[in-house]
């Protein structure tokens, strides 16, 4: 039985808690087809959260070394001695969220290199072992088998393009930023007034959220940003989607708002962000297992003061300050056409030569 593998996995000359713990869930998932089994389902959840906890010590961790020096050093001579506006808005300038068909190709390409990876299954726990996510494994898999496994090596292709950007580009960024310039807030209003994703009486959120992390206060930035994000989703979509309907109505009449773990799969929201960048960030956002699921682990208070300085947490306020310059550098972009379009006046004629009558 699946009870007696898992007992049997402790009496190994190596003993296995997450061997254990595998056939415990096994034993779960039968015995939750049978009547009466509830007391004996409930035993069996307490024995595999301890061995899911016992199982966190038995992990190893591989890394891959990536020399990223001459990055950081063409990073600090992009941003050093430049005027604050300039490093302010060259900060949403550095880097860009990958394409999605392109992280498709690639996790193709990957998968397809890496034999081992995939015949054996890959199990993504919490911190403390808990099952969240399984990426299929086996010589002969379901097409549904397949796109999983497709959607998670997408998403750890995110994960490795985040890292980069963050050590390679904006740690080093920000460490020029603040070294060269005391900012304050009043320095970052440009980037929140009149912005189309940001709300009306939402301006003071962001601008706190966004200045205390390029100051360096994630753990504040990120509490005050991620929740910002949904409601600006919401607020996207009804200002510029045409879409009112930003809330559900249930069969008691209450209108409970659409949150972000359902609003980042619809095709509407998808339309006016980008597959790109809707893509990115469920992987970054509300992806449990497969992704770095932020949203729902800040929401849940699952998130240790650590995970407030990795290259996630960066990255998310990266993005929200990225998301914020868009508006401006489009102007930015707009004022250039037209100003090479426009004709340069001849020498000897005056540059505000009225209009020939002709």
């Amino acid at each position: 039985t699946y009870v007696g593998e898992g007992e049997s996995a402790l009496k190994r000359q190596t003993p296995s808690h997450g061997a254990c713990a595998g056939n415990f869930m096994r034993a779960v998932e039968a015995l939750r087809r049978l009547p009466g089994t509830k007391e004996r389902v409930d035993q069996l959840h307490a024995r595999i959260i301890k061995e899911q906890e016992l199982s966190t010590t038995e992990a190893t961790t591989h890394t891959v070394e990536t020399d990223i020096s001459g990055m950081v050093r063409a990073t600090i001579e992009l941003f050093k001695g430049k005027d604050k506006k300039e490093v302010l808005l060259g900060l949403a300038l550095f880097g860009d969220w990958p394409k999605k068909e392109g992280l498709h190709e690639q996790a193709k390409s990957t998968m397809k290199e890496s034999v081992w990876g995939q015949i054996f299954p890959t199990v993504f726990t919490t911190s403390t072992g808990k099952h969240l996510a399984q990426k299929p494994g086996g010589v002969f898999q379901t097409e549904d088998e397949l796109e999983v496994g497709l959607k998670a090596q997408m998403m750890q292709e995110l994960e490795w393009h985040r890292g980069l950007l963050v050590d390679g580009g904006i740690k080093p960024a920000l460490q020029v930023i603040n070294s060269e310039h005391f900012l304050v807030r009043e320095d970052l209003l440009f980037l929140v007034e009149n912005n189309p994703f940001i709300p009306p009486g939402h301006e003071g959120l962001f601008l706190r959220g966004l200045h205390a992390g390029i100051t360096g206060d994630l753990l504040v930035a990120l509490h005050l940003l991620i929740p910002q994000i949904e409601n600006s989703i919401r607020y996207v979509l009804s200002q510029y989607a045409n879409e009112p309907r930003t809330s559900k109505l249930k069969d008691d009449l209450t209108q409970p708002e659409r949150e972000l773990n359902e609003l980042l799969y619809r095709e509407d929201v998808e339309q006016v962000l980008g597959p790109d960048l809707v893509f990115s960030l469920r992987a970054l956002l509300i992806e449990p297992g497969f992704g770095a699921n932020l949203r729902n682990n800040l929401a849940h208070g699952l998130m240790t003061t650590d995970r407030f300085v990795d290259s996630d947490a960066v990255y998310a306020w990266w993005l929200v300050w990225k998301i914020c310059c868009m508006p401006l550098l489009v102007q930015l972009q707009q004022n250039r056409e037209t100003s090479a379009e426009s004709p340069e006046p001849q020498p000897g004629e005056p540059t505000n030569a009225p209009p020939s009558p002709e």
